[in-house]
């Protein structure tokens, strides 16, 4: 129906596989048959997107996959490949959730705080047993910090905020989606965004914060990993680092750090590589 553009509410076979779908739900929930509701649920988020639904029901169907995914992996008694798959479906759903809603500022601000209780990994497990699932799960909790200061920034919908959580997505995306040249530098990457996200949070906290030893570890951490780089071409690693050095300046800090650490000319060098 979607493939042949007809996936209007008012098609009568449409009806009849939504009356379908539904009837099928209200049995599985019944049944206790969490894996069909966990599957069922994401793709009626995804339908529910696709046709603009109003928010509620939205939230209603991800609310039924976050709180059968668990009950589904605890009847399962082992951490598998599928225990990862529902882990990337948790993700994806609220990534295109943000996608469509609140990269474009479409989402009311009222259910924005429903929307920051789910930016968070359901950590069915620490998947440490799987080198590649936990490098996998370390990316997925790095795009979880993106989207939770996005939103945060959605949430004051200022015209200085709106402007930099635009500068801040397609810096991001720019970066995540390009192509690492091995696993160690993707791993670098990952652990330099998420130091910057949590820099981010830091300084939007701006009229609480002192100095304190959390800043410094933070600012460290990121400029720790410039000698790292450097041998390497691809650009689009450095965008984080002069972001980094974009924000600091932007959200005005100075006296709210060290004073040794508020000189951020090492990550402004890095404009001459891009």
């Amino acid at each position: 129906m979607y493939k042949n553009g007809d996936a209007t509410t008012d098609n009568p076979i449409h009806l009849l596989y939504l009356d379908k779908f539904y009837t099928a739900m209200r049995e599985a929930i019944q049944n206790r048959a969490f894996a069909d509701i966990v599957y069922a649920s994401f793709t009626a988020v995804l339908y529910s997107l696709k046709l603009r639904h109003p928010f509620a029901e939205i939230v209603g169907h991800v609310k039924a996959f976050r709180l059968s995914a668990p009950l589904m992996m605890g009847s399962k008694g082992n951490v598998d490949e599928e225990t990862f798959l529902v882990e990337c479906m948790w993700e994806k759903l609220i990534w295109h959730i943000c996608r469509l809603l609140v990269f474009t500022s479409r989402l009311p601000v009222e259910w924005l705080p429903q929307l920051m209780d789910f930016a968070k990994p359901l950590s069915l497990s620490d998947y440490r047993f799987s080198p590649w699932m936990h490098g996998a799960f370390g990316d997925i909790q790095v795009k979880f910090q993106f989207l939770r200061f996005i939103l945060s920034l959605e949430r004051e919908r200022t015209t200085e905020g709106t402007t930099f959580k635009k500068h801040v997505i397609s810096s991001f995306l720019r970066t995540w989606l390009s192509t690492f040249p091995d696993s160690q530098l993707r791993e670098l990457a990952r652990n330099l965004w998420s130091d910057l996200f949590d820099l981010l949070s830091l300084l939007q906290r701006r009229s609480t914060i002192t100095p304190n030893r959390k800043a410094a570890e933070i600012i460290h951490s990121i400029r720790s990993v410039i000698p790292h780089i450097e041998p390497y071409s691809s650009g689009s690693l450095f965008e984080p680092m002069i972001l980094a050095a974009v924000t600091i300046q932007a959200l005005g800090v100075e006296g709210m750090i060290p004073d040794d650490l508020q000189d951020i000319s090492s990550l402004r060098s890095f404009h001459k590589v891009l």
